[in-house]
This record gives structure tokens, sequence and C-alpha cells, in this order.
């Protein structure tokens, strides 16, 4: 009977320390989102302002998290809140919006914007950088292409 118990208190103290162990879903996410902020990417959610404010864009900001590149160049483009940049069902970038300020190279941020990985489907332009939501199934080299093509498209601003 004691050999019972012993075995009952082993087996509720290992399944403890499962349940609280993260799984190997949760452990890639975290290694992605280390890696994204040690190449100088800031990784957050969305908060619920921006979600109100993406409310058209729900599909696309569903599970996923914002992988920012801010942009320190002291560029002269100014405009208010943000310009979005959505993969279509064919799978091309476009522009929601039709007229763009000037100052913004079309061209480079739709190329830019199919250097990103397949799972990113909504680019954000705002005047601090540029941002992309991704919903973190990749690998981490994925997180070094996001990087590369935020860049560009922050360099597409003058």
């Amino acid at each position: 009977m004691g050999v019972w118990i012993v075995v009952l208190v082993v087996l509720s103290l290992m399944g403890s320390v499962f349940w609280v162990m993260p799984s190997a879903r949760d452990r890639l996410r975290m290694r992605l989102r280390q890696r994204a902020m040690s190449l100088g990417l800031k990784v957050r959610m969305p908060d619920q302002a921006l979600k109100e404010r993406l409310i058209r864009y729900e599909d696309f900001i569903l599970g996923s998290m914002l992988y920012e590149c801010l942009n320190f160049s002291h560029q002269t483009v100014q405009f208010s809140g943000g310009l979005y940049v959505v993969k279509g069902q064919d799978s091309t970038w476009a522009f929601v919006e039709q007229s763009l300020p000037s100052g913004i190279d079309k061209g480079k941020v739709i190329s830019a914007a199919n250097e990103l990985p397949e799972a990113c489907r909504l680019l954000m332009l705002t005047t601090n950088g540029a941002l992309v939501f991704w919903d973190e199934k990749g690998e981490e080299r994925d997180v070094e292409r996001i990087k590369s093509a935020l860049e560009s498209v922050n360099a597409s601003i003058s």
C-alpha cells in the first residue's frame, strides 16, 4: 500500500513539472523572439488600440505578433496614422491607399515586402518605421528575412 502512495505522489509531481514546462512550440517562439531582439527588432503584441484601428484586417493580425524595425534616419516624409501593404489571395503585395505621400518609393516597398516570409500578410509603415504582423510559424532565418525586408522598407522612405 505504501508503494502505491509513493508512486502516486511521484506521478503527481511529474505531472506538475510537465504542466509548467513550455511546449516545443512555445520554446520555438521564445527563440524567434530572442533572435529578433538580438537583431534590433522590437517584438510586441498588438495593443487594444491598434487592434481597434485595424479591425478590417482582423484576419491578418489574429494570433500574430508585431515585429518592428524603427527608422532612425532623418526622414522627411510625414503622414498620419499608417500606410498599409496587404498580401492578396494571389500572394501579391499591394498598398491599400491609392495615393501615397511623396517620398515613398512604392516599387521598393513592394519589392521588400516580397522578401518577407510567406506567413506575413500585413505590412504597416508609420512615421517611426516599418512593422509586420507575423504568426511566428517559421524558423530563425525567417527573422533575419523580416529584419532585412523591414530595413529595406525604411530605406525606401526618404
